[in-house]
C-alpha cells in the first residue's frame, strides 16, 4: 500500500515534470522556429588581438577562443550574423563599442564604471579570482594572509589590479601566466592572484597539480556578460533568451572543457599508464637480474651510455670554447658577476678584455673584485654601488655609464649592461656586458660645446628648401635674435621668403635664380628681415647650393649674419661725408662770400664817416653797412653748419628763449593751428648757442605747419631727464642729465623710408619749395651741442621730434665780455699812428679797401697778394705790423707767420679768415689762431686790434 502510494505520488510528480520540461521544450522550440523565419541581424562585435583563452588570432588572422567560440553558438541561437572587429587592447576595444564603431563585447567584465557607459546582456560567466601556493603552503588561506608575502601577478589583469589596490604586498609582476606559474613553483614568490580556471588549465598542462593548488576561498567573483550600446533593448531580449538556452546546452560545457580542461579523475588515463610503466620497468629488472645475459645486456647499454655522455661533454666542452673565442674578439668586457648572500663578490666568467679595462685577469677576477673596484673613478664609486644594490633588489636590468681611472691619471668612460637572475643560494648573478665608450664622450662632449658655440654666435646657420617659398628644414636656436623661434620656422607655418622684407624679396628671389642658373654653388648678399613685432634687421647672407647627381638643386644652406649696426655706421658715414662735402662747399663760399661783404661793408664806413654832413647820403651808407652785417651773419650760420665756425655758447634758459619766441612761432604756424606750451617749470638750464636753438625750432615749426594741411595742433613740451646707459646707447650720446625739447604735431606722419634719410643735406619732400637744409642744420646742431635727435612717427597720426640737450652746471660761466665801445666818429679818429704795415690777401678789392682806411690814419702800407711777394718786401724794407689773410694760394697765412716769426721776430702779427679750419695746426704761437681777426670785420674792430697789438 505504502509502495503504490509512492508510486502514484512519483508518478505524478513525474508527470508534472514532464509538463514542465515539455512546456519549456515547446516555448523554446516555437523561439527558435520564429528566429529562425527571421532574417539574421548583421552585427559588429569588436574583440581584442590577443587575450587568451578569451580572445586569439589563429594563423589566418581570425578570431578564436572561449569568448568566440561561446558567442559563436549564442549568435546562431539569437539568429545574428557577426562581423569582427579586431583591436589591439583593451581601450582601443572599448573605445570602438562606445563611438558606435561596433555593436557588441563578448564577454566583458561587468564592473560598475562599464555598467554606467554600455547595457550587459544575463551573465555568461562568473570567473573566480582565486589565490594559488605551492602544496603544503598552510600560512595563506585568505587575501589577508598575504600581507608582508611576496605575491606574483600578472600585467594588464584583474589580479594586478587587485594587488594595487592591497596595502602591504611585495609584488612582482610578470607578462605571462605562465612565467607566474613557474615563478611560484620555483620558490620566487610566495602566492599568485589570477582566473581560477584558467590558472588551473596551465597548472595541469604542466603537470604541477600536485605541486600548485588554488586556496580554497576565492577573492572575488567577476561576472562576465555580453556588451552593447545602451537603449537596445530588442538585441538585450535576443540575447538573453540565446544565453538561456546555451548555458543549458551540451555545447556550453564542450566548450568550457575545451579551452578551460577539466579536472582529472583519480585513476585518469595517465596515472594508469605511468603506474603500469613502474610495474612493467619493475618485472624487467626483476627478470634481468634473474637472468645473467640480461645483466649483462644492461651493462653493455650503460657503456654505450657513458660514451654518449663523454660526446656530449666533449661537445659541451667545443661550444664553451667557442663562446670564449667569440667573447674575447667582442668590442668589450663579457662578464657574469655575482654577489653572493654573505655579500662577497666575484666575476665567475670574464672575457680577456677585463685585462684592458679593469687592469686584472679573468683569474683573479674570478675569486676576488677589489682590484676592479680600485680603478673605480671616485667620483662615481657611490653610484655604482647604489645602482648595483638596486639591480639586486628589484631584479631589474643594470645599465649605468662610469669612469675608471688609472694610476697614470688616464681616465676613460664605460657602459655597463647587464641582466640580473637570483641565484639557488639567493645571491644574485649578472650576465652583461661592458663597453668603452670614451670616444663617444668626447665626440658628445664637443658636440655639446658646438651647440653652445653656434648659440653663443651672432651667425645663424639655416638650410631651406628648393620648393616655392623656401620652406625651412633647419635652423639653429639663436634665430630668436630675429624675434623668431626655431620651432615656428620649423612647423612649416612660415617660410623662409615670408620674413625677407617686401622691397628686398624680388631682388632676393632674383639673386637666387641666377647663380641657381649659373651653376654656381655659393653667392653672398645683402637684405632686410623683418621681425615679427615689425623690427627691421639688416642681413649678410652666405647661401651655399646643393644639388642632386644631375644638377637640380634640392636645398640652400649657409648663415645669415645681423649686420644692422655696420649698415647704421655706413649709412652715419654717408652722411657725415655728405655733411663734410657740404661743409667745404659751405667754406668756400663763406670764404669769398666774407671777402666781398669786408669790401662792401669797409667801404660803407667810409662812406658813414665822412659823410656827417650830408645826413641823407650817411642814412643810406649807414643800411649798406647794416645789410653787410646781415649778410655776415647768415655766412657765420652756414659756417656754422659745416663746423668751420665756433658757436658762441650761453647759459641759457629755454623757457625764457620760447616765451620770447611764442608770438613769432604762432605767427608761422598760421592761425588753423594750435600752438600749446607744456613746459617745466623747474627746467635745468643748458649752454648752448642761442641763434642756433632758435633757428632748430623755426624750422621744425615749419616743418609741422606743412605736415598739417587742414587745423591742427602744435604741442611744444620741455622736461628734465635721466638718461641710462641703454637709453643713451640708442640715441649714441652719454649717459647723463639732459633736458628734453619734444616738437608733436597732429600731421601727416613720416613713413619709416623718408625718416632714414630726414636729416641728410638737400633732401626734401616739398619739391621745388624746399632747400632740404632745414632739418639737417637741426641735426648738425644738435650733435655740435653734444645731444641727440629722437623721432617718432605714425602715418596719418602725427610727429614727434625730441631734441636732447645737455645740462649746464649750475655755477657761472664765466666768459670773456667784448668790449661795448660807441663807434663815433670821433672814436675812430682817435685811432692813428705812423708805424709801417704789410697788408697780404689774395683778394685784391679788399687789399685796396683795408689798404685806404689804414692811410687815412696815418699809417705808411705796403701790400702784397701772395705770402711770397710779402716775404720778398720784408726782405727789403722794415716793416712794423704784418696784416695777413689765412686762406690763400701757395702759401697760406699760418705759414707765412711761421717764417716771419723765425726771420722777422720784431714784426707784429695780425691773421684774418672767414672761417677756422685746422690750417693752424703745428704753429707754436696759438695766440694767432685764438686771436684771429673774423671777416667780414669792422673798420673800428680793424684799428682797435692794429692799435692794441703796437702798443702791446
Amino acid at each position: 500500500m505504502v509502495i503504490r502510494h509512492f508510486n502514484k505520488r512519483y508518478k505524478s510528480k513525474c508527470s508534472l515534470y514532464f509538463i514542465l520540461i515539455s512546456f519549456l521544450l515547446v516555448i523554446n522550440f516555437s523561439i527558435a522556429i520564429a528566429q529562425a523565419a527571421d532574417k539574421p541581424q548583421k552585427i559588429k562585435a569588436v574583440v581584442i588581438k590577443y587575450f587568451p583563452p578569451l580572445y586569439k588570432l589563429d594563423e589566418q588572422g581570425n578570431p578564436q577562443g572561449y569568448a568566440i567560440e561561446q558567442f559563436t553558438e549564442i549568435a546562431k541561437i539569437a539568429n545574428l550574423e557577426i562581423e569582427y572587429v579586431i583591436k589591439n587592447n583593451w581601450k582601443e576595444t572599448l573605445n570602438a563599442l562606445e563611438k558606435a564603431e561596433a555593436d557588441i563585447i563578448p564577454n566583458l567584465g561587468v564592473i560598475k564604471n562599464r555598467q554606467e557607459i554600455f547595457d550587459f546582456s544575463s551573465v555568461v560567466e562568473i570567473l573566480q579570482i582565486s589565490i594559488f601556493v605551492r602544496e603544503g603552503t598552510k600560512y595563506i588561506n585568505s587575501v589577508n594572509d598575504l600581507i608582508g608575502k611576496k605575491v606574483g601577478v600578472v600585467s594588464h589583469n584583474v589580479g594586478e589590479k587587485i594587488a594595487n589596490n592591497l596595502s602591504g604586498l611585495n609584488t612582482k609582476v610578470y607578462a605571462q601566466p605562465e612565467h607566474a606559474l613557474i615563478g611560484l613553483a620555483s620558490g620566487n614568490v610566495d602566492a599568485v592572484i589570477y582566473p581560477k580556471p584558467i590558472m588551473l588549465k596551465y597548472i595541469r598542462n604542466s603537470g604541477l597539480e600536485k605541486r600548485i593548488i588554488a586556496v580554497e576561498k576565492p577573492i572575488k567573483e567577476l561576472k562576465r556578460a555580453i556588451a552593447f550600446q545602451k537603449g537596445n533593448i530588442k538585441l538585450e531580449q535576443k540575447l538573453n533568451a540565446a544565453i538561456k538556452i546555451f548555458l543549458r546546452s551540451e555545447k556550453y560545457t564542450e566548450i568550457y572543457q575545451k579551452w578551460y580542461g577539466k579536472e582529472k579523475a583519480y585513476w585518469h588515463v595517465e596515472k594508469v599508464i605511468t603506474i603500469s610503466l613502474v610495474v612493467i620497468v619493475l618485472i624487467i629488472i626483476i627478470f634481468i637480474i634473474w637472468r645473467y645475459q640480461s645483466i649483462k645486456k644492461i651493462n653493455n647499454q650503460l657503456t654505450t651510455l657513458y660514451e654518449n655522455l663523454k660526446r656530449a661533454e666533449n661537445e659541451r666542452d667545443k661550444t664553451s670554447e667557442l663562446l670564449k673565442k667569440t667573447a674575447s674578439r667582442a668590442p668589450g668586457l663579457v662578464y657574469q658577476y655575482e654577489v653572493r648572500p654573505d655579500g662577497s663578490a666575484s666575476f665567475p666568467y670574464a672575457s680577456e678584455a677585463i685585462r684592458d679595462i679593469y687592469k686584472v685577469s679573468p683569474e683573479v677576477a674570478k675569486y676576488d673584485v677589489a682590484k676592479v673596484f680600485e680603478v673605480l673613478h671616485p667620483d662615481d664609486y657611490d653610484e655604482i654601488v647604489a645602482s648595483i644594490n638596486k639591480s639586486a633588489e628589484t631584479l631589474e636590468p643594470w645599465k649605468l655609464e662610469y669612469r675608471v681611472r688609472y694610476d697614470d691619471g688616464t681616465v676613460r668612460w664605460l657602459l655597463g649592461n647587464a641582466l640580473p637572475e637570483r641565484t639557488g643560494e639567493g645571491g644574485t648573478l649578472w650576465h652583461g656586458f661592458i663597453t668603452d665608450i670614451t670616444e663617444y664622450k668626447s665626440i658628445e662632449k664637443s658636440l655639446e660645446q658646438a651647440h653652445m658655440i653656434i648659440e653663443d654666435s651672432p651667425v645663424v646657420i639655416f638650410q631651406w628648401g628648393a620648393s616655392e617659398g623656401w620652406p625651412v628644414e633647419f635652423v639653429s636656436e639663436n634665430v630668436e635674435h630675429f624675434g623668431y623661434t626655431a620651432e615656428e620656422l620649423l612647423s612649416g607655418e612660415i617660410s623662409f621668403s615670408s620674413i625677407i622684407h617686401p622691397d628686398d624679396l624680388e631682388r632676393v628671389a632674383q639673386e637666387v635664380e641666377k647663380h641657381t642658373a649659373d651653376i654656381e654653388n655659393s653667392f653672398q648678399q645683402e637684405y632686410r628681415i623683418v621681425g615679427p613685432d615689425g623690427h627691421i634687421y639688416w642681413t649678410d647672407d652666405r647661401t651655399i647650393i646643393e644639388r642632386d647627381e644631375e644638377g637640380n638643386v634640392t636645398h640652400y644652406h649657409g648663415t645669415v649674419l645681423d649686420v644692422t649696426e655696420r649698415k647704421n655706421i655706413e649709412e652715419q658715414l654717408r652722411r657725415s661725408q655728405k655733411m663734410d662735402a657740404l661743409g667745404q662747399l659751405t667754406g668756400g663760399i663763406a670764404h669769398d662770400f666774407n671777402n666781398l661783404l669786408g669790401v662792401v661793408m669797409g667801404y660803407a664806413e667810409l662812406l658813414e664817416a665822412n659823410l656827417a654832413e650830408d645826413p641823407l647820403l650817411k642814412k643810406y651808407a649807414h643800411e649798406i653797412n647794416y645789410a653787410g652785417v646781415r649778410g655776415a651773419k647768415l655766412t657765420k650760420k652756414l659756417l656754422s653748419f659745416s663746423k668751420k665756425e665756433n658757436s658762441e655758447l650761453v647759459n641759457l634758459s629755454v623757457n625764457r628763449l620760447l616765451a620770447d619766441e611764442q608770438h613769432m612761432l604762432e605767427k608761422t604756424l598760421t592761425a588753423r593751428i594750435t600752438l600749446i606750451y607744456d613746459l617745466d617749470n623747474e627746467l635745468w638750464p643748458i649752454l648752448i648757442d642761442e641763434g642756433d636753438l632758435e633757428d632748430a625750432i623755426i624750422n621744425i615749426s615749419i616743418n609741422a605747419m606743412h605736415a598739417m594741411k587742414e587745423a591742427g595742433t602744435f604741442t611744444v613740451k620741455t622736461k628734465n631727464v635721466k638718461l641710462n646707459s641703454p637709453d643713451a646707447e640708442r640715441l649714441k650720446i652719454n649717459a647723463g642729465e639732459y633736458i628734453s625739447i619734444q616738437f608733436s604735431d597732429t600731421g601727416c606722419g613720416i613713413d619709416e623710408v623718408t625718416i632714414a634719410k630726414i636729416f641728410d643735406p638737400f633732401f626734401t619732400t616739398k619739391g621745388k619749395e624746399g632747400t632740404g637744409l632745414g632739418l639737417s642744420q637741426v641735426y648738425a646742431f644738435v650733435k655740435r651741442s653734444k645731444g641727440a635727435v629722437d623721432i617718432h612717427s605714425v602715418l596719418e597720426k602725427g610727429t614727434d621730434i625730441k631734441l636732447y640737450l645737455p645740462r649746464c652746471a649750475d655755477v657761472a660761466i664765466q666768459k670773456d665780455e667784448i668790449k661795448k665801445i660807441i663807434k663815433n666818429n670821433s672814436d675812430v679818429k682817435k685811432l692813428t699812428g705812423t708805424e709801417i704795415i704789410l697788408i697780404v690777401d689774395d683778394e685784391s678789392a679788399l687789399l685796396t679797401m683795408a689798404s685806404e682806411i689804414l692811410s687815412m690814419k696815418g699809417y705808411k702800407i705796403f701790400t702784397a697778394k701772395s705770402g711770397k711777394d710779402a716775404l720778398a718786401i720784408l726782405e727789403k724794407e722794415k716793416i712794423d705790423f704784418l696784416l695777413s689773410d689765412v686762406i690763400m694760394p701757395e702759401m697760406d697765412g699760418y705759414q707765412l707767420a711761421i717764417q716771419v716769426q723765425e726771420k722777422h721776430p720784431h714784426v707784429k702779427i695780425q691773421l684774418a679768415s672767414g672761417f677756422s679750419d685746422d690750417r693752424h695746426i703745428g704753429v707754436k704761437d696759438s695766440s694767432l689762431h685764438e686771436n684771429l681777426l673774423k671777416k667780414p670785420y669792422a673798420a673800428y674792430d680793424l684799428l682797435i686790434r692794429i692799435r692794441e697789438l703796437l702798443d702791446s
